[in-house]
């Protein structure tokens, strides 16, 4: 099982060591603000930058039992997919010198630090 989380993890983290790459917090920034806006979808692109944001929020969320501190988060109950993308928006909006870097590592630093699991 462990070794499936990892092989999870790897591919959604992608290359989190170059800078701006292709899932960084710059690209998923716009996809994620309209995702959370609720605004009518403007073409393919828009579409495509939506579901991305929301499909790494989810899986992130179906993970979070299987992350170790200090990933480690604990979704509380009735806590959305919605609400954790607000979460990661303002983590992220919030700290624009390290847009840069992976989305995942992005959302799952602000999910940890907003969703703590208690001992």
């Amino acid at each position: 099982m462990n070794s499936v989380l990892a092989a999870g993890l790897i591919v959604l983290c992608g290359n989190a060591a170059f800078a701006d790459s292709s899932n960084s917090g710059n690209i998923r920034l716009p996809g994620c603000h309209n995702a959370a806006a609720g605004s009518p979808v403007a073409g393919e692109a828009d579409a495509m930058g939506r579901g991305i944001c929301l499909g790494e929020i989810t899986a992130l969320i179906a993970m979070s039992g299987f992350l170790q501190r200090p990933y480690a988060f604990c979704v509380p109950s009735g806590g959305t997919a919605g609400q954790a993308t607000r979460i990661v928006l303002k983590a992220i909006e919030g700290a624009p010198e390290r847009t840069h870097i992976d989305f995942v590592v992005l959302a799952i630093d602000a999910l940890a630090r907003a969703w703590p699991c208690q001992k």
